[in-house]
């Protein structure tokens, strides 16, 4: 599959068929998804559920200005003046209105890390998970530096660390 051919959807569902091979083969499956990747993981239906779900930057509402928040708030974002200027794709920003509305993994034990200083995805993001979270196991945790892919920067080791001992627990 050529991803850059394709849309979230298809992603999601070759996701999905991944998921159930590995799950013939495991007894526990964890999932893991970095920024958009994070987005496509909230989506996935499949049985058996994951036994937990890490999400690094997760992608689920944009680092946007006042106007970009409007324009999406509006469904703007549709509109080629409106997609140049927020410097998104609107499947992708499609793709995250969609993660947010998802429901399936509530009671999954979530770890969810971002950096303050993420550039294209905004705080709020963590926000939401740790609204709609209803495990006790479930981590939040922000990082003050590391931009947004922040697993080869300063955080590494400890976000490893942590990732490490949440999977162990769960």
């Amino acid at each position: 599959m050529c991803i850059r051919d394709s849309s979230w959807r298809a992603w999601i569902a070759e996701a999905e068929n991944r998921y159930r091979v590995l799950s013939i083969w495991c007894r526990q499956v964890h999932v893991l998804g970095l920024s958009f990747g994070a987005s496509i993981a909230l989506q996935l239906n499949v049985r058996p559920r994951p036994r937990s779900l890490v999400l690094l930057a997760p992608a689920l509402h944009p680092r946007v200005g006042l106007l970009g928040r409007l324009a999406l708030g509006l469904g703007l974002h549709r509109r080629p003046f409106f997609r140049k200027r927020l410097g998104w794709k609107s499947e992708v920003l499609d793709g995250m209105e969609a993660a947010r509305e998802a429901d399936w993994w509530k009671g999954v034990p979530v770890y969810a890390a971002m950096c303050e200083d993420d550039h294209r995805i905004d705080l709020s993001s963590l926000n939401h998970l740790r609204r709609r979270s209803s495990n006790e196991k479930t981590r939040i945790r922000t990082f003050p530096a590391g931009g947004h892919v922040f697993v080869e920067t300063e955080p590494k080791d400890e976000l490893r660390k942590e990732i490490l001992d949440f999977l162990r627990e769960n």
